[in-house]
């Protein structure tokens, strides 16, 4: 994913380990900050758990700060989720549509 990030001029960064506190990546996107995690989930929907985990996650972050959820695809997104991150200004994608 973060490849692919940064083949569309996205500035990320990968996070990694046990104090990542929830974030898989930080970057600027179009000069705004962002912190995301990425779930490749295959099997499952990306539920509205991931939605409130990036709300908590956010809360360590800078003010400025979005958030971004991105899956493997649109469908990748339980309704829940969706509604979830409408409500939290959460912004969820998938790899075509950065």
């Amino acid at each position: 994913m973060l490849i692919f990030l940064k083949a569309k001029n996205v500035q990320v960064e990968r996070t990694e380990g046990r104090g990542d506190q929830g974030i898989d990546m930080r970057g600027r996107m179009k000069d705004e900050k962002f912190a995301g995690q990425c779930k490749a989930w295959k099997k499952k929907k990306i539920g509205p758990t991931v939605i409130r985990e990036m709300i908590g996650a956010l809360a360590s972050e800078p003010m400025e700060t979005f958030g971004v959820v991105v899956g493997l695809t649109r469908d990748s997104f339980t309704s829940g989720a969706v509604k979830a991150a409408e409500k939290a200004g959460i912004l969820i994608t998938d790899s075509d549509h950065l």
